[in-house]
This record gives C-alpha cells, sequence and structure tokens, in this order.
C-alpha cells in the first residue's frame, strides 16, 4: 500500500476539493489501497513558515505529492516559484520521490511577472530535471502561459495534464433542498475584482448586469443558487444583491453556503442537478463541463478562457468587458436552455482522451 503526503490547499476554495478528489480517484483506481495524509499549505503560509522535510526520507512516505492547484502565481517572494512553502535547498537533498501535480499558471491579464519568480521557478524546475521527478500543469493554456517565463529547456520537460478536477463525481445519495422550478448554478468571485472586472465603476456595472441576468431568469420560470466556492464570493453575491429584483432574490435564488473541501463531491451535486452552469472561476467551468452540465464562463481570468479553448467551447465563453455582455450571455444562455443548441460531443470526446491521459501518465509513473 502506497502512502502519499499530499501538500494542497485543504481549506479554502471548493475547487482545490475537486482536484483532490479526482486526483485519490485516479490513484486508487491504479493502485488499490493508496492512503492520502494532507499537509496543508495555508496555515504555513499565512504563519511565513517553511515546511520542515527533514524527517520525510524516514521511511514515513512513499512520495510526496505536491498540488494540484493554481499556485504559479508570478509573485515575488517565493522560496520555490510556486504558492508552496518549500525551500530549494530542502529539494535537493530528499529521498523521497515527488511529483508537482496539475499546477496552474494564476497570473490575472495585465499582470507581469516578477524576476526573482521567474529564476525560483526555473531552478525549481531544474531541480525537478535532475531528479527525475515530473512537474506537470493543468490543461488550461498554463504551459503557453509560461513559455515567456521559463528557460526552453525547462518549458519543454513540463507535461500538460487534465485538470483533475473536471473528473469530480455528485455524490447521487446526497439531495440538496432546492426549488420546485428549475435552476441555474451562478458562480460569482469578488476578489482581485480590479484584475477580473476593471475599477469600482466597471464592477458595480458588471454586478448590476449579473442582477438583470438573475431577474431575466427568474422571469422565463428558473431559479438560481449562487454557488459560493471560496469566503471572498460572499461579498461578489451581496453586491450582485444589491441590484436584484426584491421578488426575484427573495423567491428565486438561493445560496449554498460554504463547504469542507473533502466534501466536494457532496456540493457539487447542486452543479449535477442544475440545468445550467455560469461561472467566473475555473472550477466552475470545469466542474460544470466534467459533470455534463451546459456550462458558461464569464472570462475574468486567462485560465477560464484558456479551459474552454481546449475543451472545444470558446463560443460559450463570454467576455464581461464586452459593452454587449447582458445581451450576450442572455443569447448563449437562450441557445441553451430555450433553443436547445447545445452539442456536448466536443466534451464528450475530449472527456474520454483526457481520461486516457491521466491514466497513461499516472500508470507509467507508479510503475517506475
Amino acid at each position: 500500500m502506497r502512502k502519499i503526503l499530499h501538500m494542497a490547499s485543504h481549506l479554502i476554495n471548493i475547487g482545490d476539493g475537486a482536484i483532490h478528489y479526482g486526483t485519490r480517484k485516479y490513484f486508487s483506481e491504479i493502485e488499490n489501497g493508496t492512503r492520502f495524509v494532507n499537509l496543508d499549505v495555508v496555515t504555513f503560509d499565512l504563519n511565513r513558515q517553511l515546511v520542515d522535510l527533514s524527517g520525510i526520507d524516514e521511511g514515513q512516505f512513499d512520495m510526496l505529492l505536491v498540488g494540484g492547484g493554481g499556485s504559479i502565481d508570478g509573485f515575488r517572494n517565493k522560496p520555490c516559484g510556486i504558492a508552496m512553502p518549500l525551500k530549494l535547498g530542502t529539494l535537493k537533498e530528499i529521498k523521497t520521490p515527488m511529483l508537482f501535480w496539475a499546477l496552474g499558471e494564476n497570473l490575472f491579464r495585465g499582470q507581469g511577472w516578477h524576476e526573482d519568480a521567474k529564476d525560483s521557478l526555473n531552478a525549481l524546475i531544474a531541480i525537478c530535471r535532475d531528479r527525475g521527478w515530473p512537474f506537470t500543469v493543468r490543461a488550461d493554456g498554463s504551459l503557453a502561459r509560461l513559455e515567456s517565463a521559463l528557460e526552453q529547456s525547462n518549458h519543454d520537460y513540463i507535461v500538460e495534464l487534465p485538470d483533475p478536477g473536471f473528473f469530480i463525481e455528485a455524490d447521487q445519495d446526497f439531495s440538496p433542498s432546492v426549488f420546485e422550478r428549475d435552476y441555474v448554478i451562478v458562480q460569482l468571485a469578488s476578489d482581485n475584482y480590479h484584475a477580473r472586472i476593471g475599477d469600482k465603476e466597471k464592477a458595480n456595472e458588471f454586478f448590476a448586469d449579473m442582477a438583470k441576468y438573475v431577474d431575466w431568469l427568474y422571469d422565463k420560470g428558473l431559479a438560481v443558487i449562487f454557488a459560493l466556492h471560496t469566503h471572498v464570493d460572499v461579498a461578489a453575491v451581496s453586491k450582485a444583491y444589491e441590484f436584484m429584483d426584491k421578488k426575484a432574490m427573495r423567491l428565486g435564488t438561493m445560496v449554498t453556503g460554504m463547504w469542507n473541501l473533502m466534501d466536494s463531491h457532496k456540493f457539487f451535486r447542486y452543479y449535477d442537478k442544475a440545468s445550467l452552469v455560469v461561472g467566473m472561476r475555473g472550477h466552475a467551468v470545469i466542474c460544470g463541463t466534467g459533470l455534463g452540465v451546459p456550462t458558461i464562463a464569464i472570462d475574468t481570468h486567462p485560465k477560464v478562457g484558456g479551459f474552454m479553448k481546449e475543451i472545444g467551447m470558446s463560443d460559450y465563453s463570454i467576455d464581461p468587458h464586452n459593452p454587449d455582455f447582458l445581451y450576450n450571455l442572455k443569447e448563449v444562455t437562450a441557445d441553451i436552455l430555450f433553443k436547445s443548441n447545445y452539442d456536448p460531443s466536443t466534451i464528450n470526446s475530449k472527456g474520454a482522451q483526457w481520461d486516457n491521459d491521466l491514466r497513461s501518465f499516472l500508470h507509467n509513473y507508479l510503475e517506475k
């Protein structure tokens, strides 16, 4: 039985929970009985501490799994080039095999790289090359976006894999209390709204448009469930409520609340039962499409549009900066819900390919 120390965020974002669910699913299917021990990075980050790996070579673990998640952020003061509390010098010494898993380039549009972040990331991948440890990134355009920051030999070493969160499974035994009418999942994000949307005036326009969209859905006989992926999403929903018709708000909407990441398969049952998913965050669209639910992306981050392109669904990615944003969102929604103009065949084909890619990679890696 393989015992894996899993270094990742296990506390903050339900999208990370979907990654961990998919990760455990594939590891366990390939090697029955695989045991994971969580090492959460958030506590170390908040306390500005590095993880002490001095005891890892004492036979406690067979592997150190790092990620996944959008931890490649280009910020300075990252000791190992990614948002993980690791020291490069330590990585040169430990004997326990490491796998850097489904990481994402997470820079916003217009955000530049700090030079020390480039240097640290190049140094990290060089260590992986020297040690024979895979360094993998998720298929959301991350590999292409990393090209400008990396030395060619390091960029060539990276393996692109599907985000394991795509393979989230909804708990069919869990029946959330929802509306009698069909509903749409709307997932809004308010962190870094300057980078996502623009200044305060632009942000207010966006949330007002989202309120009008929810009012429109209610008039069409649909309800809305606002899906909270992380704590800061509360502010986004609250902002939309400021502009919303009171009747639609009180009779036609609800909010999921926050969930334990290890219960992500229950949380995404809300998605599984929805008629449509409309989302800003990466795992809103990754998990929506993975569950086979028609999904519209609000493209406020390169990883969101990048994922929709990878899966062949760019026509369902809406630019919130377009003056016709609300009109476009309604038109695409109408095509899906009222005209049945939604063909999931490209998603199904890509999903089958990704399933094979993930299994093949893990088979080859775990057999070494």
